[in-house]
């Protein structure tokens, strides 16, 4: 998340099926690394909060990512660097189109 909020949801397994906010990443957070990492189908759903940016990313650029830098992944700052990288909102423009 650049700047926002998204919250990932799921449904109820019995009972009404009612979906749920399980959690919610806020900026420079990450979500979904999970199942990037696992290779499984993720369990939920998101949606943003409000007008919110983010950044996306291939599993193949992911794990590119990590062979190159992998202290950005053990120390939890990949969302500063991709933000760092990206830069201010006009760049982050062009670069997201």
């Amino acid at each position: 998340v650049i700047h926002g909020s998204i919250a990932a949801y799921m449904k109820e397994i019995i009972g009404p099926k009612k979906e749920r906010v399980m959690f919610t990443s806020q900026t420079n957070e990450i979500s979904g690394l999970v199942s990037v990492l696992t290779g499984e189908p993720t369990l939920f759903s998101y949606r943003t909060h409000g007008l919110t940016d983010i950044f996306t990313i291939t599993k193949e650029n992911f794990y590119d990512l990590m062979r190159i830098q992998p202290n950005l992944v053990i120390h939890g700052s990949i969302a500063a660097y991709m933000k760092e990288i990206i830069g201010p909102k006009k760049e982050r423009n062009k670069f997201l189109t």
